[in-house]
């Protein structure tokens, strides 16, 4: 009898407790949480750029999911960045250093989250020597150039490159100064249309700059030098005379003015012509053709001159250059008795180019942006609330009081098992 009642009792208790239990209500209570995602340090060579993942991240229910972190470069140099889950969440160029926080949703996580880091921001300004050179002309020739250099030799990146050049002739002479690729150096000696990258005429000092494109920043470029050319006056004082014998009307000279193939242009003869003892006379000047006409007895001349009854002319003319700039100067009676005796003093001037060797110096210095690497510190955590729920105090008693039937139900049976 007693044992019946010692295990009814034990049943009791179970049902109280398991139904206590279960009726008492379960607190809610919601707790911070937080992983680190993502943290590191990494070397990006120029214009490279690196990519780190974080694992996925299963948060469920959890509320006010917030991304937190911080990237910078070591040196203070500018960077790019970019923090993506299945959206971009952060984007930014051209930072050292930035620190940021974004809310998220926990799906946005579910796949991880990757940081993107450009190095496409960090330059260096150089300036070096690109230049120095003393280019010589010979007389015999028109022009003449550097060796063709190319301004970078296999750079990282092609990028303009300014260049700034000094030229001078040390003598002080004038000369054209071109500077072109190999193409148009090409055309310019076919004396075809070219396109210089600089081009200066006539002067005898230049300071310039110009910009190479990035497309031809690794292309050779040759500075050219042109002479100018430089006509220089000559002349020359010479005598002729011209006797005319009393038995006769007329007398000629010829004048042979000098010859170069240097001469440029028409040549100038400056004349003062008398007779001796102040007679009158009768002159002309002609080219030799109408000097072949003139003794033939023909009236239609060209002269370069004529004179009527004088004793004295100042005058001047003009010979062609070359084979053909000769003059005979005729002199006719002009009803003076006696022979005549006529003297010209001539100045004859003229042109001829100069072609001294050319000296011209010229240095050139260059600057441009070089890319450097950089050193990327980042750190990302994601933080969140979470929900816990932990027992109440009223279902502590309810398994107590179950535990208790439970010792009650196991009694009779130990009882038995002594006996």
């Amino acid at each position: 009898m007693t044992t019946r009642l010692i295990r009814v009792a034990g049943l009791a208790m179970i049902a109280i407790g398991l139904a206590t239990y279960l009726a008492a209500p379960l607190p809610v209570r919601w707790e911070p949480r937080e992983a680190l995602l993502l943290s590191g340090f990494r070397e990006v060579p120029p214009l490279g750029n690196f990519t780190a993942s974080s694992p996925p991240l299963n948060l469920g229910a959890a509320r006010n999911v917030t991304l937190e972190g911080w990237v910078g470069e070591a040196g203070g140099r500018p960077i790019s960045f970019e923090l993506r889950s299945s959206k971009v969440l952060v984007a930014l160029a051209n930072v050292s250093s930035h620190s940021f926080e974004v809310k998220v949703v926990p799906k946005e996580l579910e796949g991880g989250v990757k940081l993107v880091v450009y190095n496409d921001r960090a330059w260096k300004l150089i300036e070096e020597k690109f230049l120095s050179d003393v280019l010589r002309v010979n007389p015999l020739l028109d022009r003449w150039c550097t060796e063709p250099k190319k301004p970078l030799s296999k750079p990282a990146r092609k990028v303009p490159v300014k260049i700034r050049v000094v030229a001078r002739e040390v003598g002080g002479r004038k000369f054209n100064i071109y500077v072109l690729d190999r193409e148009n150096l090409g055309r310019l000696e076919l004396g075809t249309s070219y396109e210089a990258l600089f081009e200066g005429r006539n002067s005898s000092e230049y300071e310039f700059e110009f910009t190479v494109p990035p497309n031809r920043c690794d292309e050779p470029l040759a500075f050219v030098v042109e002479r100018v050319v430089e006509l220089e006056k000559r002349s020359r004082v010479t005598t002729l005379t011209v006797v005319v014998p009393e038995i006769f009307d007329n007398g000629s000279a010829l004048l042979t003015p000098p010859f170069s193939p240097a001469m440029k242009g028409e040549i100038s003869v400056k004349c003062r012509v008398y007779e001796v003892d102040d007679k009158p006379f009768n002159l002309l000047v002609l080219n030799p053709e109408d000097f072949k006409r003139y003794c033939a007895g023909t009236l239609t001349l060209k002269p370069y001159f004529v004179g009527r009854r004088l004793s004295r002319y100042e005058f001047e003319f003009k010979l062609p250059p070359g084979p053909e700039g000769f003059a005979y100067f005729v002199v006719e009676r002009a009803g003076a008795k006696g022979g005549l005796k006529v003297v010209a003093e001539l100045e004859i001037s003229w042109l001829e180019e100069y072609r001294p060797e050319l000296a011209v110096e010229i240095r050139a210095w260059k600057s441009y942006l070089k890319p450097l690497p950089v050193r990327v510190i980042y750190s990302v955590k994601a933080s969140w609330w979470e929900e816990v729920r932990p027992l109440s105090w009223l279902r502590w008693v309810g398994l107590a009081v179950a535990a208790g039937g439970a010792v009650a139900l196991a009694y009779p049976r130990r009882e038995a098992a002594r006996r």
